[in-house]
């Protein structure tokens, strides 16, 4: 009986000092992994605390230099949703008469008008020729150079320039694909002039087709009606100094806009600031004094459509 319990308190403290040894490596192990534990959140908020003070220098940065968002972030259904909702239609069959019938007035006005810009190799020269004449004139701005060039359409505008809208990529496939392609072009630069000069849901109610309106006419017909639909008409020219012929003299330019222009009282005058060009703001300057000399007056399309 002694032996047996004997045996039995032998096996209770072998036991016993068994499960203390295997609690000890227990209490050794969860010491452990409180520590791997608390490594790691050290290491995540040393992290997060890091992000958080680079996001902070990043919106400061922001801060100091305004984010433009590009037209191209839209889809057509937000810029055409956002037309719908905000536009107030306002280009009245008055209006539109009056710019149909542009060319039937009296005086002798001259609408100096740039497609294709704005760029900086002759935009900002322009606006300086003008600015020294007193004149005010209509940009038909390319959307895409717009978002490249913000700052000459916001100066432009501030100016008292009128900005009207010359599609966003200037290409026909493109443009004429179908009804919805042909809006987004148009809504695609009415977004890209907003951001430029700051104002919410611009839109200049005049466009110009590429080449006129005259060029492929047949094709471009359909395209004119879908105009009404967003409260747009459209304008040509009837005066122009050529300058789109390459390596074109001053001299010629001036000879080209003085024979386009005889017998005319009302001149709508096609011009270009588009940097591939860059030949218009050599033969401005003379060809305004030539205009004055005829007697011609200055304005621009604004007074039109608002």
């Amino acid at each position: 009986m002694k032996e047996n319990t004997f045996i039995a308190r032998y096996a209770f403290e072998k036991i016993k000092k068994g499960m203390g040894f295997f609690m000890k490596i227990v209490l050794v192990k969860k010491k452990r992994l409180l520590f791997l534990c608390f490594n790691i959140l050290l290491i995540i908020i040393i992290l997060a605390c890091f992000f958080l003070f680079s996001n902070k220098i990043i919106k400061g940065k922001e801060h100091d230099l305004p984010f433009i968002p590009t037209a191209s972030s839209y889809s057509f259904s937000e810029l055409y949703q956002e037309f719908r909702s905000n536009n107030n239609m306002i280009l009245t069959p008055e209006k539109k008469n009056k710019i149909t019938n542009i060319y039937e007035q009296k005086e002798k006005i001259a609408y100096l008008t740039f497609d294709d810009g704005p760029t900086n190799k002759c935009t900002p020269e322009i606006l300086d020729i003008l600015k020294e004449n007193h004149i005010l004139a209509t940009f038909f701005v390319i959307g895409k150079r717009v978002e490249q060039n913000p700052e000459f359409v916001k100066r432009a505008y501030e100016e008292g320039h009128f900005i009207a809208n010359h599609t966003y990529s200037h290409q026909d496939q493109k443009l004429y694909q179908n009804r919805e392609s042909f809006f987004e072009e148009i809504l695609k630069t009415d977004k890209a002039i907003s951001n430029a000069i700051g104002i919410e849901n611009y839109h200049s109610h005049l466009f110009r087709f590429p080449c006129g309106s005259m060029v492929n006419y047949n094709v471009k017909k359909k395209y004119i009606s879908y105009l009404e639909e967003i409260d747009y008409t459209y304008l040509d020219w009837n005066c122009l100094n050529n300058d789109g012929i390459q390596k074109a003299s001053s001299a010629t330019l001036l000879q080209y806009l003085k024979d386009t222009s005889k017998n005319k009282n009302t001149l709508v005058v096609l011009m270009h600031d588009s940097g591939d060009l860059n030949l218009t703001q050599n033969v401005l300057q003379s060809s305004i004094d030539y205009l004055r000399s005829k007697g011609y007056t200055f304005k621009n399309m604004q007074d039109f459509i608002f």
